[in-house]
């Protein structure tokens, strides 16, 4: 540093070099900005942008004059606001000089260039896509609730994720998600499983073939959520069923009309439909518990109304569990036939 203090080292130095100048890239539909060749998600406002911009790329480019041992960007402010393709950016610079620490002031012009992102590009033409993730319900369609959480469920994607969503539309009974990213169609179909429940089926259909080997093509990603619970009522082979039950591939009715137990594979429920289970007398599920043997009967006690009902050990179907004296079930009564379900949820 020889016979210079600090204040002069850096007058006549400089704390570091940096460009005098920057081009900025901008989306004017996403707001995302490019940096080094990628697309990065932008800080909200385009100033915020800007300022993000230069910090990033003058703390990579910057470079300390010869006795300063270390430097930084410390602040960035935008100078006259953001009204014009060209602005001024003051950029303060930190640095150590020996045991001090020095500070200089720079103005970096920035040149804002404003395009449309290759993604939003692909957005508008709804194109670009190689993953079609399409949510549909067991039974009839998805209502505005399940919209909600869906496009929370999506809001919380990392960065990269969202990004790959090119666009989420409405279908005649749930939606569709065109996804840029195959590994990503397949992270958003596993958590709205985990969310909603329901099972997956995957297919993929193939366009060509990649250089160097492999296939590519259209991965499609089918998830049937879980849009009915036991106590549902449904209409199934031109009768109301109830659901009392079920598990990854299937289905457990009973037919109301009958009494019989119907157990049917998901595939199977195209064409039924939801009813209003106010509509059906007795088709309510109670929890009952086994109170004691009387004769040849089982007398269940229901936890809600205190009432008994004794059915005789010939009517009482089990579908899951078993039997015992002080037993708890999810239970449906219909006529002399008892159905003990056992939970609240598909198992």
């Amino acid at each position: 540093m020889g016979a210079l203090c600090a204040s002069c080292y850096v007058e006549v130095y400089g704390v570091a070099s940096v460009p005098g100048s920057l081009d900025f890239t901008y989306c004017k539909i996403c707001g995302s900005y490019k940096l080094q060749g990628q697309w990065v998600e932008g800080s909200g406002g385009l100033e915020d942008t800007v300022k993000e911009y230069v910090y990033i790329l003058l703390s990579q480019k910057l470079k300390p004059t010869t006795f300063i041992e270390e430097a930084w960007v410390e602040r960035v402010e935008v100078l006259g606001g953001m009204l014009k393709d060209v602005v001024d950016v003051r950029v303060l610079l930190a640095g150590s000089l020996g045991s001090t620490q020095v500070k200089e002031l720079k103005v970096v012009r920035v040149k804002i260039n404003t395009v449309v992102c290759p993604l939003c590009t692909k957005r508008a033409s709804k194109t670009g896509h190689n993953a079609v993730v399409q949510i549909r319900p067991l039974i009839g369609s998805l209502g505005e609730d399940v919209r909600l959480v869906l496009e929370d469920l999506l809001s919380r994607l990392e960065v990269r994720a969202r990004s790959s969503i090119i666009s989420v539309e409405r279908v005649r009974n749930g939606f569709d998600i065109l996804v840029e990213d195959q590994g990503v169609a397949r992270i958003i179909a596993g958590k709205v499983k985990a969310v909603f429940g329901g099972h997956v089926i995957e297919t993929f259909k193939v366009t060509g073939a990649r250089r160097g080997g492999g296939r590519k093509g259209i991965l499609t990603i089918a998830v049937r959520i879980y849009n009915i619970k036991p106590g549902d009522v449904i209409a199934f082979s031109g009768a109301p069923h109830i659901v009392v039950g079920g598990d990854q591939h299937r289905l457990q009715l009973v037919n109301m009309s009958t009494g019989d137990l119907v157990i049917v594979n998901y595939e199977d429920l195209a064409g039924a439909e939801l009813l209003d289970a106010k509509e059906y007398a007795g088709s309510v599920l109670r929890r009952l518990q086994l109170s004691r043997l009387e004769g040849g009967n089982l007398v269940f006690e229901d936890i809600a109304t205190g009432g008994e009902y004794a059915i005789p050990m010939e009517g009482v179907r089990i579908l899951r569990g078993d039997l015992e004296l002080g037993g708890v079930y999810l239970a449906y009564l219909l006529g002399s036939r008892l159905y003990l379900i056992g939970g609240s949820r598909f198992e």
